[in-house]
C-alpha cells in the first residue's frame, strides 16, 4: 500500500523549504505514494524523454510513448493532476498530453531523464547525444545540481560530475553547474576539491579545475547574480583566491593561476568593494599580495597581472594594514618597479594614506620614490580605450605617480598630518642643498619654540612642481593646519617639523596663502612672522603680508605692537639682505596694519612674488646653448643659474620708463644662489663665469647693492677674481 508514503510525504512538505524540498515532497505523494509508483514514473520518463527530443511540452497519447500497459498509470496521473489532457477540436480528435504545469516537466526531466545515480557518466552521453540539450532543459539542471548539492553525502558526485563537465566540450552544462554552486553560497571546505583540482599535477584536472573556475568568476560577473548572492559566495572565494595565490608564490609560478586569480579579484572587486570587517577581507587582501609577489618574480612576462591587481592594493592595505609590508618589498625590487614603471608608481601612490596608518617610515619612502621615479623608455603603452586607441609613452608614465600624489595628499593630511607635512617639505625643497644656501641660513632664519630654521635665498617655484601638484599640496597642508589650529592643536609638532626641515620660501607662502578658516591659519603662522624673514623674503613677502592685514582685522592694541615690532624686524632683514628699497617693504607692510578707510588708499600695494620659471622653459638660455655646444651642467648648478638667467633677460626687457621692481628684485638673492652653487668657482664652465662676471659688474654699479652686505661683499669677491684670471680681457664666446 502507499497510505505509508503518502504519509511521510506529508511531513516532508510540512518541513519543506525550497522548491526541490516542495517538489520532492508533491513527487513523493503523487507518484511513489501509490502502490504503481514505478509504472507511474516510467510513464512520466517516457513523457519526459518525448518531449525534449521533439522540444515540445506535449505529446499524443499514443505509442511508443503511452503504451496500453501505462492505461492505469495515465488515468491515476490524471487524476492526481500531474498530467491533463489537452481539449482538443473536433468529435475524432486524438488526446494529448501536458504536465498540469511548466515546473513539473522540469522536474521529471530532471529526475526521470538527466539522472541516474549508478551512472556518473550518464549526463555526459545524454549530452554527446544531444548537444543542445541545456538550452531547452536548464531549469532540469538547475534542479539536477541543487540537489547533489544539498544533499551532502553527494557531494563528491557533485564534483565529480561538474569537474567532468568543464573538462567536457559543454560548456553550457557546466556554466549551469557553475551558476548553482555559487547561488548555494559555498564555505571554504565546500570549495577545497575545487582548490585540489586546480592545483592536481594532473594536466586534465588542473585545467577543468580552472575552467570551472571562470565558469564561476562568470557567474559572479553576470549582473542578473543578486548582490545578496555575490555577498554569501564571497568569504568562501577569497579563502579560494588566497589558497592558490599562497601556492603561486611559494612554488614555481603559473600563468594560468596567477590569471584565475586575479580574474576572480576583479570580478569580486566589481561586484563588493574591499572593505575592513568583512567577511573574507584579510583573504583577499592576502591573496592581492600573494599575486604582487608572484609577478616580482618575472617582471616582464606578470606585468599586465601586476598593473590589473595593483588596482586592488589600495583596498587590501586598508583592510588588513598588516599587508603594507608588499611595498617595501615592492620599493626594494628596482628591476620590477623598472619594468612596470610609472602606472604602477601611480597605484603605490594610491596607497599611501593605507601605509601612512601601519608605517609612516614607509609612506614617506612611497612619496619620496614617486617624486623621483624616472622612465627614459620611449616605448609606447596604451591608455586601455577599446573605441578610441590612445597610447602613452612609458617616459609620459613616470609622472603618473607624481600627479596621483596631489590628489590623496589631502586624504593623507587627514590620517596622518605629520606624515604629510614631512612629505610636503622633502618635495618642496627638491634639488636643494643645504650647503648651497650658507648665506640664506644666516639672512633668513625661521624660529618656533625651540625648533630653528631657515628659508633659502632661491627655490623652485611651488606653483611650477609638476602642474597643479605642488600648489594642491600646499593648499591641503594649509587647510588642514589651519583646521588644527582653530582648536589648539597647532602650533605644535607639524609646524615645528616645517620649520626645522623645510627652506622653501615659496612653499612657506603656500602655506600662509589666505584660507577659508583665517582664524585657524592665524593661530598656527602668526608666531612664524616675529622675527621678519617670512615678511621681508621676496617669495614670501606677498602671502605674509596679506596674512598680517587679516590679523591686524581683529587686532587689540597687544597684538597690533606685536605686529609692528615684526614688520621692523623685517625691515631689517631686508637691509641685511640686500634687498633694494628695504623701505618700501616696511611701507608695505604698515600699509597691511592700517584700514582702507584710513589710508585713502594712499599705501602702496603688496609686491607679487617674482615667477621666473616658467618663462625660463620657453626661452632658449644660458644652459640650452652650453648644451648645444656639448657641456653638460650639473642638476644643481643648472638649477641655479637658469632662474638667474631668465631674471636678467626679464629685467632687459622691461620698459625703461616703467618702475616694476618685481623682475630685478630677485635678482641678488639669485645672483647669491647662483655662487653659493660654484657659478663663479675655476671649475665651473667659461661661459657661466663669465656671466657671473657680467652680472657682477652690473650690480655693481646698481644703488640697491648696498656696500657691507652679503650681496656687495660676493660681487666684489667675484669682480676680483675676475681681474686676476689667466684670460681676463679675453673675448669668450
Amino acid at each position: 500500500s502507499g497510505a505509508p508514503a503518502r504519509g511521510a510525504a506529508r511531513q516532508r512538505l510540512a518541513t519543506a523549504r525550497t522548491q526541490l524540498d516542495l517538489l520532492d515532497a508533491y513527487w513523493a505523494y503523487r507518484v511513489d505514494g501509490h502502490d504503481d509508483r514505478f509504472a507511474r514514473e516510467g510513464l512520466l520518463a517516457s513523457i519526459a524523454e518525448e518531449m525534449l527530443r521533439s522540444r515540445q511540452l506535449r505529446v499524443l497519447a499514443a505509442p511508443p510513448t503511452v503504451e496500453a500497459a501505462h492505461s492505469g498509470a495515465l488515468t491515476g496521473l490524471l487524476s492526481d493532476n500531474v498530467l491533463a489532457e489537452e481539449n482538443q477540436p473536433g468529435p475524432a480528435a486524438r488526446a494529448v498530453i501536458v504536465f498540469s504545469h511548466h515546473t513539473l516537466f522540469d522536474y521529471a526531466s530532471m529526475r526521470c531523464v538527466l539522472s541516474d545515480p549508478t551512472d556518473q557518466q550518464h549526463l555526459l552521453r545524454l549530452l554527446e547525444t544531444d548537444p543542445a540539450l541545456p538550452l531547452v532543459a536548464r531549469p532540469s539542471l538547475d534542479m539536477l545540481f541543487d540537489g547533489m548539492w544539498q544533499a551532502t553525502q553527494a557531494r563528491d558526485s557533485y564534483w565529480q560530475l561538474a569537474l567532468a563537465l568543464a573538462a567536457s566540450p559543454h560548456p553550457l552544462a557546466s556554466l549551469a553547474a557553475a551558476a548553482r554552486i555559487t547561488a548555494a553560497g559555498p564555505s571554504a571546505d565546500d570549495l577545497r576539491p575545487l582548490a585540489a583540482a586546480c592545483t592536481s599535477p594532473d594536466a586534465g584536472r588542473r585545467n577543468a579545475g580552472y575552467t570551472y573556475l571562470a565558469q564561476i568568476t562568470g557567474a559572479i560577473a553576470a549582473p542578473f547574480t543578486p548582490d545578496a548572492t555575490i555577498i554569501k559566495a564571497a568569504p568562501a572565494l577569497a579563502t579560494l583566491a588566497a589558497g592558490l595565490s599562497d601556492t603561486a608564490a611559494a612554488g614555481p609560478v603559473s600563468w594560468e593561476c596567477l590569471s584565475a586569480v586575479v580574474n576572480l579579484l576583479r570580478v569580486l572587486e566589481q561586484r563588493w568593494p574591499l572593505k575592513g570587517g568583512q567577511p573574507g577581507a584579510p583573504e583577499r587582501a592576502g591573496a592581492v599580495v600573494n599575486v604582487l609577489d608572484a609577478c616580482r618574480t618575472d617582471p616582464a612576462r606578470f606585468e599586465n597581472m601586476a598593473l590589473a591587481v595593483s588596482g586592488h592594493l589600495q583596498a587590501a592595505i586598508a583592510a588588513d594594514t598588516s599587508q603594507a609590508g608588499v611595498v617595501a618589498r615592492l620599493l626594494d625590487d628596482t628591476a620590477a618597479l623598472t619594468q612596470w614603471g610609472g602606472r604602477f608608481m601611480a597605484r603605490l601612490v594610491d596607497a599611501l594614506p593605507g601605509v601612512a596608518r601601519s608605517d609612516a617610515g614607509l609612506a614617506r619612502r612611497v612619496a619620496d620614490t614617486a617624486w623621483a621615479f624616472q622612465d627614459p623608455r620611449d616605448e609606447q603603452t596604451s591608455l586601455g580605450s577599446v573605441l578610441v586607441p590612445m597610447t602613452i609613452s612609458r617616459s609620459q608614465e613616470a609622472s603618473l605617480g607624481r600627479s596621483r600624489l596631489g590628489e590623496v595628499f589631502p586624504e593623507l593630511c587627514r590620517i596622518d598630518l605629520a606624515t604629510a607635512a614631512a612629505i610636503f617639505a622633502s618635495i618642496a625643497d627638491t634639488g636643494l642643498r643645504p650647503e648651497g644656501h650658507v648665506q640664506g641660513a644666516d639672512l633668513w632664519p625661521l624660529q618656533l619654540g625651540n625648533a630653528r630654521g631657515w628659508l633659502a635665498s632661491f627655490s623652485a617655484d611651488i606653483d611650477e612642481l609638476e602642474g597643479d601638484t605642488g600648489p594642491a599640496m600646499a593648499h591641503a597642508l594649509r587647510d588642514a593646519l589651519a583646521a588644527r589650529g582653530a582648536i589648539g592643536g597647532e602650533p605644535g609638532t607639524v609646524m615645528e617639523l616645517l620649520v626645522r626641515t623645510m627652506h622653501s620660501a615659496s612653499a612657506w607662502a603656500a602655506l600662509i596663502a589666505p584660507a577659508a578658516d583665517t582664524a585657524g591659519q592665524a593661530a598656527v603662522r602668526w608666531p612664524l612672522l616675529g622675527n621678519g624673514s617670512l615678511l621681508a623674503h621676496i617669495e614670501s613677502h606677498e602671502a605674509a603680508g596679506m596674512l598680517l592685514s587679516a590679523l591686524a582685522a581683529g587686532a587689540d592694541d597687544v597684538l597690533r605692537a606685536e605686529l609692528e615690532s615684526a614688520i621692523q624686524a623685517a625691515g631689517e632683514r631686508a637691509t641685511a639682505a640686500g634687498r633694494r628699497q628695504p623701505e618700501r617693504i616696511v611701507e608695505e607692510l604698515l600699509g597691511c596694519l592700517a584700514s582702507p578707510d584710513s589710508t585713502g588708499g594712499s599705501s602702496p600695494p603688496l609686491t607679487p612674488r617674482p615667477r621666473v620659471v616658467a618663462g625660463w622653459r620657453s626661452r632658449y638660455t644660458l644652459i640650452d646653448h652650453l648644451a648645444d655646444n656639448g657641456v653638460t651642467v650639473a642638476g644643481p648648478l643648472a638649477a641655479a643659474i637658469g632662474p638667474l638667467d631668465e631674471a636678467i633677460a626679464m629685467a632687459g626687457a622691461q620698459d625703461p620708463a616703467s618702475e616694476q621692481p618685481t623682475a630685478t628684485q630677485p635678482i641678488g638673492a639669485l645672483f647669491l644662489a647662483a655662487a653659493e652653487a660654484g657659478a663663479a668657482d675655476p671649475a665651473a664652465p667659461r661661459l657661466i663665469r663669465l656671466f657671473m662676471t657680467q652680472t657682477a659688474a652690473s650690480l655693481a654699479s646698481d644703488a640697491g647693492t648696498v656696500p657691507g652686505t652679503p650681496l656687495a661683499r660676493r660681487v666684489t669677491s667675484i669682480l676680483l677674481q675676475a681681474a686676476a684670471a689667466d684670460d681676463a680681457g679675453r673675448v669668450m664666446s
